[in-house]
């Protein structure tokens, strides 16, 4: 794996874009007011829900693979703290096909937000 960062002459570079995109951005909203701001927030807000909706599939996968594991073990993690009291001693965190079956749901993102885990609306 390779990392890359920005040189020096690069950030100053990405300083100026920067503030000119923070210029444009605001010419573009000035003229509205609050409550026209507030709708323009609401609809990015429903472009970027639907945007990664389209994104997120759901496919059947055998649960002892690592990608279903992956996607399980929170889910039951958070199910236990959910039901279980803190006395009681912890469950298995994730299913196997001998405790819960030939398949397992689950989802996967494909890239449009940086943080692949987060929950479309």
């Amino acid at each position: 794996m390779r990392t890359v960062r920005l040189t020096a002459a690069g950030r100053a570079e990405r300083a100026l874009l920067d503030a000119r995109s923070d210029e444009l951005a605001g010419a573009l909203l000035r003229p509205l007011h609050a409550a026209q701001r507030e709708r323009l927030v609401a609809a990015m807000a429903e472009v970027d829900r639907l945007l990664t909706a389209s994104t997120v599939t759901l496919d059947a996968a055998d649960p002892d693979h690592p990608d279903a594991r992956h996607c399980l073990r929170p889910y039951f993690a958070e199910l236990q703290d959910l039901f279980t009291p803190a006395s009681t001693p912890p469950a298995a965190s994730c299913p196997t096909r001998a405790n819960r079956g030939p398949h397992a749901a689950c989802s996967s993102s494909r890239g449009h937000r940086a943080n692949p885990s987060a929950a479309p609306g």
